[in-house]
């Protein structure tokens, strides 16, 4: 159980990484990558108007 004075930080972009993910995982289904290529998160985080890490600063 957790402590009620312990809090987990918030994080702005959970929202939007939960959002993006079956997108992602979508698009690997179908084949809009390459077998072996590397995912470039630039322009995924770009695409989808999103940070490529978590914002833990509130």
């Amino acid at each position: 159980m957790r402590s009620p004075c312990i809090r987990e930080p918030e994080n702005k972009n959970a929202g939007i990484a939960k959002g993006i993910y079956p997108i992602v995982k979508n698009m690997a289904i179908a084949f809009e990558f390459k077998p072996g290529e590397r995912i470039n998160e630039v322009d995924l985080a770009h695409r989808y108007h999103a940070e490529r890490l978590p914002n833990l600063s509130g």
